[in-house]
């Protein structure tokens, strides 16, 4: 059984959430983000986060909203069930921002398509595409990174570049430019800095290096890992102190997370909602959501010193191979492949067949028939989550309000549904 959004879910999540989130009400959503093919710098839209791309034998298909053309098939007509992008190009990876896509060939070339109000597909216009359009970026790329409106990208020679919006330093160059149209090299202190992996969600970014975790960009939660009293923004990358074997990362809105090598998950940064993991959540009497049973509300600021992902009280959340974060939720892969997540459940993003309230502590996910899902790969985008199971069919549940699950249907899920076509 699927469960239809009511209203007063999104007026729930009104109170909850911040409202830079697509669903501060569905009309104001809709005329904010608009449809038209071009876009001025001066304006920033509303940010969605309700768009998906998947692999299938090989081939990037999408679905969910495409008012900006984020979906990549030459319309912006939005779809409940995934379907193919125009071009033809046979991608190896992708990442999808607020409003806007991007992905990398097997030669390294990298397309953006959708919202470009300032720049994010680096192809030195602002004007936005249905169609996937080839980067400015002459570099051999292997990896890329989206947040809400600026894009990363990874070189095989362990160097970053950045493009899009720069309103607090997320490209990760002192210049203090508003935007760029086109790819800048981020700067970090470190000349010898090699990188591995890159995440981006919202206004800040992240890269990781030998174990390192670099952060930069917006903390005004203290998702950078420093303290947002003294540092409530960073145009340069900095070193998030007291983590060390880090082999993954993954950033939410406005929260981190770094996968340890000895299996365990550390959070730091925004904690409205629980997010971190930890047994806590942020003590907001206004936002009008009532402390969890069994967490502790914390009235002191968000944790900028990063804390470990709990399952109960006294028992961490262990054997971990894989994290990712959403709008403000987490999820976990854990060795034997079962999935937990955590954090805000207003639209039933963390699949465990209840929605409202939040959950500070990591619960399993599962299926209608309440068996445990097993999952191969995990993804969190927005307020919907995904996993990939061992015969290769993908499941989705969560937000559901534009099709971004594409299970056919815009029917919000409480508990992983199949994806149409697999």
């Amino acid at each position: 059984m699927l469960f239809i959004l009511e209203r007063f879910v999104f007026n729930k999540l009104t109170r909850s959430i911040n409202c830079s989130f697509i669903i501060f009400s569905l009309g104001a959503a809709l005329s904010a983000c608009g449809s038209s093919s071009s876009s001025s710098s001066s304006e920033v839209p509303g940010i969605n986060y309700a768009h998906n791309l998947v692999f299938k034998n090989g081939t990037l298909l999408s679905t969910g909203y495409n008012a900006f053309g984020q979906l990549g098939n030459g319309t912006t007509d939005s779809r409940n069930a995934p379907g193919t992008l125009s071009g033809g190009n046979l991608f190896n990876g992708f990442a999808t921002g607020g409003n806007h896509s991007v992905a990398f060939t097997a030669s390294g070339e990298v397309f953006s398509w959708g919202n470009n109000v300032f720049g994010q597909l680096g192809n030195s216009s602002t004007d936005n595409s249905s169609a996937p359009v080839k980067t400015t970026l002459a570099a051999d790329v292997k990896a890329v990174a989206a947040g809400a409106l600026h894009t990363l990208a990874l070189d095989k020679d362990g160097s970053v570049w950045a493009w899009g919006w720069n309103n607090y330093g997320q490209l990760g160059s002192a210049a203090g430019s508003e935007y760029s149209a086109l790819p800048a090299k981020v700067v970090f202190s470190d000349s010898s800095t090699n990188i591995s992996a890159l995440a981006a969600n919202g206004y800040n970014s992240m890269a990781l290096a030998n174990g390192t975790v670099w952060t930069w960009g917006l903390n005004g939660t203290g998702q950078l890992g420093r303290d947002p009293l003294d540092l409530p923004s960073s145009p340069t990358p900095v070193a998030v102190p007291g983590l060390a074997g880090i082999t993954a990362i993954a950033s939410g809105s406005a929260f981190s997370y770094a996968l340890a090598s000895d299996t365990t998950v550390w959070a730091w940064g925004n904690n409205s909602n629980g997010q971190l993991g930890d047994g806590t959540v942020l003590d907001a009497p206004e936002s009008g959501t009532d402390v969890p049973s069994g967490c502790v509300a914390v009235s002191a600021d968000n944790s900028y010193k990063p804390v470990q992902v709990k399952k109960a009280a006294n028992s961490e959340l262990t054997n971990i191979v894989q994290v990712a974060a959403g709008y403000h939720h987490g999820l976990a892969r854990l060795a034997d492949d079962t999935v937990w997540a955590w954090g805000a459940n207003v639209l039933g993003q963390l699949g465990n067949q209840t929605y409202g309230g939040n959950n500070c502590f990591a619960v399993q996910v599962r299926y209608e028939n309440g068996a445990y899902l097993l999952a191969k790969d995990i993804r969190a985008f927005g307020s919907s989550s995904m996993a990939l199971t061992a015969d290769g069919a993908w499941y989705a549940w969560g937000n559901n309000i534009y099709g971004q699950l594409g299970i056919g249907s815009n029917e919000t899920a409480l508990y992983p549904v199949k994806m149409s076509g697999f």
